[in-house]
């Protein structure tokens, strides 16, 4: 398969991030379409995506119990839920300024007549701001400015959202860590 043949379907943004961090894996999955073994994803694979349904739910205005309900893994369920609650509390005073403009919606672009689809989390329309591209990640940790400095999605995003003729005033990472608060330790003194 010769690489006329590969520009011609359209390319994920996720194997754009394989390109970028490893040539051989995009060559073998992209232009050879070698497959890799398929195997039982590990559960925090899912913590993730369930949190984006759960993120999703709450922006589309859908219920967001039954969709925490549906986590067939009982930790994340409960943890979730409990991030879940967090997050509510936490986005209160921000979530009435925002208009819901789109929500997990799949948008592909052109780049030198080669589609690269990809999801957008949120893009909201912001009270005496603008518009505004949300980012949720379920990260251990905050991350630190390189990774912020070099993350492509949220460049995919303005650029998409550039095309459709909007001015993009902010970017939000939306950082949810994937543990839940503790209260404080007393120190033994």
């Amino acid at each position: 398969m010769g690489y006329n043949e590969v520009v011609s379907n359209v390319i994920h943004a996720t194997d754009v991030r394989n390109w970028l961090q490893c040539r051989r894996l995009f060559k073998y999955a992209n232009v050879e379409r070698i497959r890799k073994e398929t195997y039982e994803k590990p559960d925090y694979f899912s913590y993730g995506t369930e949190g984006h349904k759960i993120i999703c739910a709450h922006y589309k205005g859908e219920d967001v119990n039954e969709v925490i309900n549906n986590i067939s893994n009982e930790e994340h369920q409960t943890e979730l839920a409990q991030l879940y609650r967090l997050y509510k509390k936490q986005y209160a005073t921000i979530d009435p300024e925002l208009q819901v403009a789109a929500v997990e919606e799949s948008i592909s672009i052109e780049l030198k007549g080669q589609p690269i689809l990809f999801t957008m989390d949120l893009l909201a329309l912001m009270k005496n701001v603008g518009y505004v591209i949300v980012d949720h990640k379920f990260l251990r940790s905050f991350p630190n400015q390189e990774f912020l400095d070099i993350d492509f999605q949220i460049s995919f995003y303005y650029w998409a959202a550039v095309k459709k003729g909007l001015d993009i005033k902010a970017f939000f990472y939306n950082v949810i860590k994937k543990s839940i608060p503790s209260h404080p330790a007393l120190l033994k003194n």
